[in-house]
């Protein structure tokens, strides 16, 4: 299946986002969210197609169950999947020191059925340079809510979030010594909401972006402040557009 697929980017529900320090999605509204279990470490990913999921290249390490179609982690329900990984593909200028290249492919050891609860998210087909961004995108996830308990949250959080200038985030960054480029991405920092944002469990989870009707993958969850602080530094997510390229060319090679 292409990863431009006409049924990427339609949720079965679509969710009012308005509490500035996230709140519980309701089942269907983000259904290419997966929870990826491996060798001791918790993330996230997006379901591109029915055979490949994308997530940070820092997540990939032994997967060893990936789980599609659930929000509630208490509350199993019917049309959730599970698969395991075939193939993990890290891309080739990964490098977790300079925080570059963040960004890996899993393939699934067999096709996932879509349903109301698993469906594709879609990918611009073009760099998000080439237009304005929405005033208003997403980032939704699991990860950790009480921090140092290493505790995640049981359904699946959604944030309304805004996308921050580069410059203003590469300043930012410059003074905790981090060299933002043109393969990041940033939030614009809350002041009002210190606590809202990814953290542990939520890393390789989608940014997405909600235009003409279809939300799209505009980045994947890669680092914020140690101990997600965030004492006016953004989160920052891998820009998938700079590697579309390596995408396709990686789901040829190995489909």
């Amino acid at each position: 299946m292409s990863i431009f697929d006409e049924q990427c980017g339609v949720p079965k529900i679509e969710t009012s986002v308005t509490i500035l320090n996230g709140s519980d999605a309701p089942e269907g509204s983000w259904p290419w969210q997966v929870l990826i279990k491996g060798e001791q470490k918790l993330c996230s990913g997006v379901v591109i197609s029915d055979r490949w999921v994308l997530t940070a290249a820092h997540c990939i390490n032994k997967t060893e169950n990936i789980v599609m179609g659930l929000t509630d982690l208490d509350k199993w329900r019917l049309g959730t999947q599970y698969r395991s990984a075939a193939l993990e593909v890290i891309h080739r200028n990964y490098q977790a020191i300079l925080k570059e290249g963040d960004i890996g492919l899993i393939m699934l050891n067999k096709p996932v059925a879509f349903n109301d609860y698993i469906r594709p998210i879609c990918i611009l087909k073009s760099s998000p340079r080439d237009f304005i961004y929405p005033e208003v995108c997403y980032v939704t996830g699991w990860g950790v809510h009480i921090l140092g308990e290493k505790k995640i949250y049981s359904k699946m959080q959604q944030l309304k979030v805004q996308i921050m200038p580069h410059s203003s985030c590469r300043l930012l960054w410059s003074l905790r010594g981090i060299v933002i480029h043109s393969g990041h991405v940033c939030l614009e920092f809350n002041s009002t909401a210190h606590s809202a944002g990814v953290c542990s469990g939520d890393s390789g989870g989608p940014l997405s972006c909600k235009i003409q009707g279809k939300h799209y993958l505009l980045g994947l969850a890669s680092f914020v402040e140690k101990g997600c602080v965030r004492s006016f530094t953004p989160d920052v997510y891998t820009r998938v557009s700079d590697y579309l390229d390596w995408i396709k060319e990686t789901i040829t090679k190995y489909s």
